[in-house]
């Protein structure tokens, strides 16, 4: 018998759902989780988050889960003047392959849809779509939007131990050696350079530039709300949300100030933990001009010395793209493989919804602003 059931990653707009009763499919029964359920669901989930135990949403088969899938609760803002939108993200959706091909996926997604027709939530907008989840999703009722694109910033130094073994075995003792654990060779730590790197240059530092492991909600609250809006589809970035963004157990971050005469711009640079990768990725920034972008971005690659850094470019204004451009990065275009690209897909939760946020159509990607740590996976 398995029993499936939501539990919505704790936001500020999370509100709870009811549901009145369950939904049964032959041996398939989907019900709400309960916290007795969590050690299954952490199990189920280590492939995607590694050894961090979560609680989800969880199916069970004579008492294992074998399947998860969950929301979380989100606000979006759009229009001008602004309006603010309840929305849910789908996230962490798993099924163990001995009970694939059921139909799992599409019954508790079908299960969450009849639960949120009448809830205060308005769209469910999900910006990481695998081949899998889109097509189970398409035929739901979401739309794709777009496909993500990225632009990168490759260390040629990195390129080269990726070819030559010995090379690749001597870098990453290398780039682990300021670890106060012993180095490994398959678990490389891009912030310990970042890190030494500022601390020996913090005291004589004429930047004005600010390494720090914690964000700061009120003040990059108050940066963003200067800037100014330009009415796109966005999420609220207010004090509120940075308070609890950053709380994500599965990313490491790392947030570099611009602070002469007050804080002036800021950038976010994101590791996932338990990948065995040195990619990092700029997941959210800020800035009061060029210049200081500018500024924000050298820092990064002078101080950090990583082998691969990557930004969403899909949405990004033209006078940033050619800042990175003029900082070594390029386009990465779109995916070759339909299979391994990422899409942005959206769906109205109420019956007769419309295709629009704050009069801007949710379908055209150039109403979108759109930044990694809008997404589930940062």
């Amino acid at each position: 018998m398995v029993y499936t059931k939501s539990l919505h990653k704790i936001s500020p707009e999370a509100r709870e759902c009811h549901i009145e009763t369950g939904y049964k499919s032959g041996e398939y029964e989907v019900i709400r989780i309960e916290p007795r359920y969590k050690d299954g669901v952490a199990e189920l989930l280590m492939p995607l988050w590694g050894p961090d135990r979560e609680k989800n949403a969880a199916y069970l088969h004579r008492g294992s889960v074998v399947g998860v899938h969950g929301h979380f609760a989100c606000c979006w803002q759009a229009g001008q003047p602004d309006q603010k939108y309840l929305c849910v993200a789908g996230s962490d959706a798993v099924v163990h392959p001995d009970h694939r091909r059921h139909g799992l996926l599409r019954i508790q997604t079908s299960m969450a849809l009849r639960e949120l027709e009448n809830s205060a939530y308005h769209f469910d907008i999900c910006l990481g779509s695998n081949a899998y989840t889109e097509r189970s999703s398409i035929k739901l009722g979401w739309k794709v939007v777009e496909e993500l694109r990225s632009m990168n910033r490759k260390s040629w130094v990195r390129g080269l131990a990726r070819k030559i073994p010995l090379i690749h075995r001597a870098y990453h003792r290398l780039y682990n050696r300021s670890a106060t654990q012993q180095p490994s060779e398959s678990a490389i730590q891009p912030f310990h350079v970042l890190d030494r790197n500022y601390g020996r240059t913090k005291n004589f530092n004429q930047s004005g530039i600010v390494l720090e492991k914690k964000p700061r909600p009120e003040a990059m609250a108050m940066l963003v709300s200067r800037q100014g809006y330009d009415g796109r589809i966005r999420h609220v970035r207010d004090q509120q949300f940075y308070a609890w963004r950053y709380q994500n157990p599965l990313s490491e971050y790392r947030f570099l100030f611009w602070e002469k005469g007050g804080l002036k711009g800021f950038l976010v640079l994101q590791q996932v933990l338990h990948n065995n990768s040195d990619a990092i990725q700029i997941v959210d920034w800020e800035a009061a001009s060029v210049e200081v972008l500018s500024d924000l971005l050298q820092t990064v690659i002078h101080w950090g010395g990583f082998g691969s850094i990557s930004i969403w470019s899909l949405t990004l204004a033209d006078d940033m793209i050619k800042v990175l451009t003029r900082h070594g990065f390029s386009g990465a275009g779109k995916s070759n493989s339909s299979e391994s690209s990422t899409r942005i897909i959206v769906k109205p939760l109420h019956s007769g919804g419309h295709w629009s946020m704050g009069g801007r159509d949710l379908l055209d990607i150039s109403n979108w602003d759109l930044r990694p740590i809008y997404s589930d996976g940062v």
